[in-house]
């Protein structure tokens, strides 16, 4: 694992970005919820792809939100609430809106003195909302939770909230909401009962209606198909044209193989006998974990 050495000369963002960054997957390997070479990976994989490093680690290499919230309390010394045992102040959601907190990935949480406490899942993230959070709810500070749990407090205290708010997020004119079933029942019925009284006083008019219309799809069906088999005659060959040979696409092939010393070499013989054209196909090098029993 590479290792930070912090220089308190150095005031710059990304510097201190990285410290906090390093001190954070300290803390995972040493509870031991990630492996130095796993932490070190995981760093290299969010500098080069340009993604969060938290993100990284949890869609990855399965660490789980409620560690990472807990490294990240060792850093910060945050309080962790769990807001399913301990239920938010639905006046404080309100006014930030349920939709809203979704859509933040927060959760105004209670009152205390005069701060209004605020779960979020990382610190980075709650400052990049905190300004906005102190126009609606004045001074905030920050307590952990992890998503999910957010999410869930938020789908099941407020969801006739969140259900309105969808089924109204299009304009009147843009939604069928403004659709008056009633009505166009209404017109069907009446339509219904008018060729009901028509076929009762006047059956001999409504059965030659309904047979000459009938006579005219037939005769419509019968000009399509006669115009699409003569088609087919009229089409002139092709002169000098001459089939191109199949092109096969160019694949490539990967394989990620865990713990798998046992089978590797079988597998590899196997695919040298593959018989897709060698100019068509590759095999990239195999994602291998450099650790336990595949090397």
């Amino acid at each position: 694992m590479s290792i930070f050495v912090p220089d308190f000369r150095s005031t710059r963002r990304e510097d201190i970005a990285q410290r906090g960054q390093e001190d954070f997957l300290y803390r995972l390997v040493a509870a031991g919820m990630l492996t130095a070479d796993a932490a070190h990976a995981a760093q290299t994989i969010a500098k080069a792809e340009n993604l969060n490093l938290r993100e990284v680690m949890q869609s990855r290499f399965g660490v789980s939100p409620l560690s990472l919230v807990l490294a990240e309390s060792g850093d910060l010394a945050a309080r962790i609430i769990d807001p399913a045992r301990h239920p938010p102040d639905p006046a404080l959601v309100m006014r930030v809106g349920p939709a809203r907190c979704l859509s933040y990935g927060l959760l105004p949480w209670r009152r205390v003195g005069e701060f209004t406490l605020v779960l979020c899942h990382n610190y980075d993230h709650f400052q990049s909302h905190q300004s906005a959070l102190e126009d609606l709810l004045g001074p905030v500070r920050m307590a952990l939770s992890t998503s999910d749990q957010m999410t869930n407090v938020l789908a099941r205290t407020f969801k006739a909230d969140l259900v309105h708010r969808a089924e109204n997020r299009l304009a009147d004119a843009e939604s069928s909401r403004g659709r008056h079933a009633g009505r166009a029942m209404w017109l069907t019925t009446v339509i219904a009962l008018g060729l009901l009284a028509l076929t009762l006083i006047a059956p001999i008019v409504v059965l030659t209606a309904l047979s000459a219309l009938a006579v005219s799809l037939l005769v419509l069906t019968g000009a399509v198909k006669t115009a699409a088999a003569l088609s087919g005659f009229l089409v002139p060959a092709a002169v000098g044209v001459t089939e191109s040979p199949l092109t096969l696409p160019i694949i490539t092939l990967l394989i990620p193989l865990y713990r798998e010393k046992a089978i590797a070499e079988h597998l590899l013989t196997r695919l040298e006998a593959l018989d897709y054209p060698p100019g068509q196909s590759r095999l990239a090098s195999c994602f291998c974990q450099a650790i336990e029993n595949t090397a």
